[in-house]
Parts: C-alpha cells; structure tokens; sequence
C-alpha cells in the first residue's frame, strides 16, 4: 500500500475517533448530505472498476444516469450508502453504457446484475 493510501486511511480512522469522542463537532458534508463520491473517469476499464468497487463495498447500489442536451456532460452514478456514509461511484456515460437506435441510454448488463437499472433518453 502506498504512502499516501496509508495516510488517507489512517486519516479517516482518526477523523471517525474524533467525530466519536465529540458529539458536538458536525459531521463532514461529504458523506452525510453529499456523497463521498469514487470517481472513474479517467479509468481505461470503468465497468470493472465501478463493479469491483461494488462488490468491495457492502452496500446496496441504485443506479442513475444523468445526461444533458448535447450529452456533454452525461455520467452514470451508482448510489450506496454504507452504516450512514452516502457513497456515489461515477463515471462517464459513453463508458458505461450504449445508447439505443431511440436514444435511450442502457446500462450493460454487468452493472445491472448489482445496480437496479435506471433509464434515460438523450
């Protein structure tokens, strides 16, 4: 494990103990009213990443697919929450899904088997 791997998990282990030891400290924006969110955007296999993310983290995942006009900006998040941690793994549409002769967006399969299939058109 790299150095900075162990400091960020050894940071999140303190982070927990001092948020433990003092009720009166907020919890971080990130993961309880935003996700903490795994991005997979620039990841040469986004599919198997996303779905070795899913089975590494045990937590139900649902599915959402959120494109725009152009779909300049069209990603798939997959949406988990873990004992109170919102957890949202995204990446980009074109990577992760095919689009229909009508245009609506599939998520493949692979995905579907472990995210509940969400649909959009484009």
């Amino acid at each position: 494990m790299s150095g900075d791997r162990a400091d960020y998990i050894r940071g999140l282990r303190n982070l927990a103990d001092v948020l433990e030891q003092n009720d009166d400290l907020p919890l971080p924006h990130q993961g309880s009213v935003a996700s903490m969110t795994f991005y997979y955007l620039s990841s040469p296999d986004p599919v198997s990443r996303m779905i070795a993310a899913m089975q590494a983290i045990p937590c139900g995942f649902t599915s959402e697919i959120v494109t725009s006009e152009d779909n300049s900006r069209a990603y798939l998040h997959l949406d988990g929450e873990l004992h109170g941690v919102m957890i949202k793994l995204t990446a980009f549409l074109k990577d992760t899904c095919a689009q229909d002769e009508d245009g609506t967006w599939r998520i493949t399969d692979a995905i579907t088997s472990r995210a509940p299939e969400a649909e959009a058109s484009a």
